[in-house]
């Protein structure tokens, strides 16, 4: 009778058994959710010495938080550390991340080390400033030619507006030679200034090399040196920034039309005071953003454009309360 017993619970146990397989196997009991794969992205940029480049990695860093991604910023002091860029993309390169968001100073000296990456199958996307190569999977940016011409475009509007002759000398205080994005904003002003006003003439471009207290002397020996200079175009926020002390100082803003290239707070109060009379924005919090946000959609499979024109517009004392300029004078990180 106990053999009998034993063998019939046996049975029961095989039975309740295979109905936990059963069920198992039919989806009822378990759970199907895949696990949150967490993303590292990279933004590597000119120079952490600037608000512009302070605003790119805070649009990158919202992008991060948006959509769940950790998101780690690297950049030299300043824009005039070349070789230091270089070194910073070797090691985070050597870190693996899921994808770099890149705004290269030279348009040379990264290929080597981008092209290996991305032949090994990691996201490359540049924003700012391109590279000579076409090793990577988009480029955001603002078209330089088109923003350096409107420079030319407000710097002719402002002479005519103080009833100043279209002819005379001009200066440009450039932050450094042979940047992709610089050298293309500067061709585009020159060449819609040499349009519009073929007697203003260039006589003079200096270089800052990304050093704000170089670019303030630049401004104090321009204008010494040219002292029936009309017009000064700058293209960058510190060249600007400079540009503006020293107009400034010297009692100028009634003689000299200044023309800058990005905000920051310094070269918002010059624009309120008339110290520089435009500045051409940009868009470096979206610029961060859609960086981040595009490195994502390339990992989960989407094809991108390989340029995208993130835009520009001038600010001026005119316009600078409406909503579209406002929007990108006073980015969410200011």
């Amino acid at each position: 009778m106990k053999a009998r017993v034993g063998k019939f619970l046996a049975l029961l146990l095989m039975a309740a058994l295979l109905v936990g397989l059963v069920a198992c196997k039919s989806g009822e009991t378990k759970d199907t959710t895949p696990e949150k794969v967490d993303r590292e992205v990279a933004i590597i940029v000119k120079g952490i010495d600037s608000d512009f480049w302070q605003t790119v990695i805070a649009g990158a860093m919202k992008a991060g938080e948006d959509f769940g991604v950790t998101v780690k910023s690297f950049g030299p002091p300043t824009e005039g550390d070349l070789d230091q860029q270089v070194t910073i993309l070797e090691d985070v390169i050597s870190k693996n991340p899921d994808a770099i968001v890149i705004a290269s100073t030279s348009k040379e000296a990264t290929v080597p080390a981008i092209e290996k990456a991305f032949d090994g199958g990691m996201p490359i996307v540049l924003i700012d400033g391109g590279i000579e190569s076409d090793k990577y999977t988009t480029f955001l940016a603002t078209d330089n030619e088109v923003a350096g011409g409107r420079a030319a475009e407000e710097m002719v509007r402002q002479l005519e507006k103080l009833d100043k002759p279209l002819s005379g000398e001009v200066c440009v205080i450039s932050a450094m030679a042979g940047v992709q994005s610089l050298t293309a904003r500067n061709d585009g002003f020159k060449n819609k200034l040499k349009e519009l006003a073929p007697d203003l003439e260039i006589v003079d471009t200096r270089y800052s090399e990304g050093d704000i207290m170089k670019a303030v002397q630049i401004a104090e020996d321009m204008l010494t040196a040219y002292p029936d200079v009309v017009a000064f175009f700058a293209d960058n926020n510190q060249c600007g920034d400079a540009l503006a002390q020293i107009i400034k100082e010297r009692g100028l803003k009634d003689d000299i039309v200044a023309i800058a290239f990005d905000a920051d707070d310094v070269a918002i109060e010059a624009l309120k005071e008339g110290h520089l009379k435009g500045i051409v924005v940009q868009d470096p919090y979206g610029m961060g953003y859609m960086g981040v946000e595009a490195a994502l959609k390339t990992l989960d499979g989407e094809k991108l454009e390989k340029y995208v024109d993130t835009g520009s517009l001038v600010a001026t004392v005119e316009n600078m309360e409406e909503q579209k300029v406002k929007d990108l004078l006073y980015p969410p990180v200011k």
